[in-house]
């Protein structure tokens, strides 16, 4: 049989440390698992040492991993890299992010690139309006990269709701709801929201932070006149509360360290105080101990100074709540001039479904356009109800309007024409929805409007109106009834796979564009008499882009028999206006390149006509 016992291992000595005979392995028993021996660290040469450092170099600006050949090479050369830019849609080119990791930081590098696409995201030109110091200092502390995502958004950064307002010092979207920080307290000390509003001065004291923390930091500077912030100044600099507290973060550790440290600092301020009272206190005994007629007022001790309070007031954010800062919003880098080029609510806005089926029903049909609100069967109530501008309005069965009106709550007619004094010609409108908020109409193909007035009226100038789908008619009465179909009188309108219609009694006209609107794949017709009927749309000057942009659209009326072109201007220039002339004449041509101008007849009546236009002749 084969030795199974294990060979001991040798003595230890004193001199030479030397290793353990292995044991003899067996078919029984198996041998025991070996010790891996420790080895001692060696210094590595120096050729080593320089290959390390080496490899601790800073890496390229541009991330190599899944970068395609064409970001490589173009990351060698930025003006051919513009030249390949200019040919693609900023769509396009954000869209490279979800294919190359490296296109993105490398287009970043070049911000000359994103530039060019400020136009295209810009869809009203309304950025151009902003101050120039504030869009030099937004692009300065964001980036244009940032500017154009910001411009192309179409929802309050915030609370997710629609959004038109843009804020210079966030560089996003806002509604005034969010932009009002009614939940900073009393004071204007609580929260840190990202529209909240300090001084410089005050982010300074309260976050113990100096200028070299800020250094990066959007500052507005701001000239107020009104002195809406409540302070005595009319310049002053204003910062973010958040960007205030993210340096305090950066530089103490964290929030609680902050509030130990504001803590230390206010004890400290106390003793001193403290200290400083009882040297005032004997001071003051000694002048009081004084004789008569040796005192001087000159040498009467002054009270010292109490410390400043915890409770400091923020006078910028509490103010933000009221309408006198709302007045001059545009100096605090709020402007309601740069709408998005359409309404974007993500899934935590409020809908709002105008509807005849059950709740469960509208909540599981509607739940893509987000946080289903509830039901309603009378669209002036739903719209009274609507808690946040912003919202989605879904319109799922026939609103007759002259229906719904007399039958709405007294207490819910926020919605209607009924107090407002609407006239359109000599007519008088009350069977009309008033949309002053901004808001997201969506139809379906089971909803409609209809009503014998003005279906729908826009008047405010801080709204933006987006319409999807929606499929709007009015009946007039027939005589001297001049109700048009829609109203756009106010704010931005944007209407997209609409359909406006006249009746047959008609005697006008179908839309008053009467302000910035943008109608695309709508159909608009004004199924009137040629005798009685105006144009489809009716516009108050020359229909320029980007106000007023009109494309892929069917304008359907009877007055292309007569040579109008299916619209009408109320202030056209001269005839001897030889510019005005020329430009009208351009704007005709590109309305009919672009857009379908058809009759809805082919042998219109021309009885009554020339009395309809020119009167007893």
């Amino acid at each position: 049989m084969a030795n199974t016992a294990a060979v001991e291992p040798s003595r230890r000595s004193t001199r030479v440390k030397r290793p353990a005979p292995k044991a003899i392995e067996s078919d029984d028993e198996p041998a025991p698992a070996k010790k891996p021996a420790a080895k001692k660290a060696k210094a590595p040469p120096a050729a080593k040492k320089a290959a390390k450092k080496a490899k601790k170099a800073p890496a390229p600006p541009v991330a190599l991993p899944k970068q395609s050949a064409l970001v490589r090479i173009l990351s060698h050369e930025h003006e051919l890299l513009r030249e390949v830019a200019s040919y693609c849609a900023y769509r396009d080119v954000v869209a490279l992010s979800l294919v190359d990791r490296g296109a993105t930081a490398l287009l970043t590098e070049v911000d000359d690139i994103w530039k060019t696409f400020l136009s295209e995201c810009d869809a009203w030109e309304g950025y151009k309006k902003i101050s120039a110091d504030q869009r030099e200092m937004t692009e300065r502390a964001y980036g244009v990269r940032r500017v154009c995502a910001a411009l192309s958004s179409g929802h309050c950064a915030e609370c997710g709701h629609g959004a038109a307002w843009f804020d210079t010092l966030t560089c996003a979207r806002t509604c005034l709801r969010c932009w009002r920080c009614l939940d900073s307290g009393d004071h204007g000390t609580e929260g840190a929201a990202p529209s909240q509003l300090c001084s410089y001065s005050y982010a300074k004291e309260r976050y113990i932070i100096t200028d070299k923390d800020l250094k990066g930091v959007a500052v507005l500077k701001v000239d107020d006149e009104t002195k809406a912030h409540g302070l005595m100044m009319t310049k002053m600099s204003v910062v973010l509360v958040a960007d205030a507290l993210k340096a305090a973060v950066a530089k103490h550790g964290s929030e609680d360290t902050l509030e130990a440290k504001r803590a230390i600092r206010k004890a400290t301020a106390q003793l001193k105080h403290d200290a400083k009272l009882v040297e005032y206190t004997t001071s003051l005994k000694a002048w009081q101990a004084q004789p008569v007629g040796t005192k001087s007022m000159d040498d009467y001790p002054k009270y010292p100074k109490s410390p400043s309070s915890s409770g400091k007031w923020n006078f910028l954010a509490r103010n933000q709540r009221c309408w006198d800062m709302l007045k001059v919003c545009d100096k605090y880098g709020l402007w309601e001039g740069v709408p998005p080029p359409a309404l974007k609510p993500t899934k935590r806005a409020k809908v709002y479904v105008v509807t005849d089926s059950d709740a469960a029903a509208a909540e599981k049909a509607f739940a893509k356009h987000g946080t289903f609100a509830g039901c309603w069967s009378n669209i002036f109530e739903c719209v009274h109800d609507m808690e946040k501008s912003g919202s989605v309005l879904v319109v799922d069965k026939k609103c007759d309007l002259k229906l719904m009106e007399p039958a709405c709550d007294k207490e819910k007619v926020s919605a209607t024409a009924r107090d407002c004094g609407y006239t359109v010609g000599s007519t008088s409108q009350i069977n009309t929805l008033s949309l002053n908020t901004t808001i997201k109409v969506v139809g379906t193909p089971n909803g409609s409007i209809v009503s014998n007035n003005v279906a729908l009226w826009v008047s405010a100038r801080d709204v933006f109106v987006d319409l999807e789908g929606l499929r709007v008619r009015v009946d007039p009465d027939g005589g001297e009834d001049w109700s048009p179909c829609v109203v756009f009188g106010g704010g931005h309108v944007r209407a997209v796979d609409c359909v406006f219609e006249s009746g047959p009694r008609t005697r006008g006209f179908t839309v008053l564009a009467h302000a910035p609107v943008h109608l695309l794949r709508c159909t608009v017709a004004n199924y009137g008499s040629v005798s009685r009927a105006g144009a489809a749309l009716h516009f108050s000057d020359i229909p320029e882009e980007p106000t007023v942009r009109i494309k892929e659209n069917n304008i359907v009326t009877d007055c292309v028999h007569l040579g109008l072109g299916g619209y009408f201007i109320a202030n056209e220039p001269d005839d001897d206006d030889d510019e005005g002339q020329a430009k009208l004449a351009a704007i005709r041509k590109k309305i009919e390149r672009e857009n379908a101008v058809l009759a809805h007849t082919d042998d219109p009546d021309y009885n009554g006509f020339m009395e309809h236009m020119y009167g007893d002749y």
